[in-house]
């Protein structure tokens, strides 16, 4: 499958437009097609789903599942029709977020991302926020570097 499925949560099928779990199609297409942009591979056959209710209330914003294209992410960042731009920005971050995680499992390995005392984390939160300040900002410099990650 090539370009992002951002209708899971519908379960694919866009055409019903029932949405069981409140996310706003637009505001997800528009966090996507903005990362895309920036990085065509870092969504390229990307799934995003919301998280389980029993993580929905948790401190978790979203998780990715090592090994797929697949993404959840909180409801509380899609349930509005209209987001406040705060509420994009911080969806922005998110998907970048979890699809950087995806990105590393591509290039170091899931294991290694998951269980070396490199802190690959750190890497996927500064790069993330980078990300949101370079779109944010409309920033005339490069946007970030994906191949800056700890080797």
């Amino acid at each position: 499958m090539s370009g992002p499925t951002v209708y899971t949560y519908a379960k694919s099928n866009p055409v019903s437009r029932q949405d069981p779990f409140g996310l706003s199609p637009q505001d997800i297409q528009n966090a996507v097609a903005t990362l895309g942009g920036l990085y065509p591979n870092l969504v390229n056959g990307l799934q995003i789903g919301t998280l389980p209710p029993f993580l929905d209330d948790s401190s978790i914003g979203g998780r990715y599942f090592p090994g797929t294209r697949h993404i959840e992410i909180q409801d509380k960042y899609c349930s509005k029709q209209n987001l406040t731009q705060q509420e994009k920005d911080e969806l922005l971050e998110l998907i970048a977020h979890e699809t950087l995680h995806l990105y590393l499992d591509d290039q170091v390995g899931p294991l290694t991302q998951l269980f070396s005392t490199t802190d690959y984390h750190t890497w996927v939160l500064t790069t993330a926020s980078d990300i949101l300040n370079y779109v944010r900002y409309n920033a005339i410099t490069p946007p970030p570097s994906l191949n800056t990650y700890p080797r």
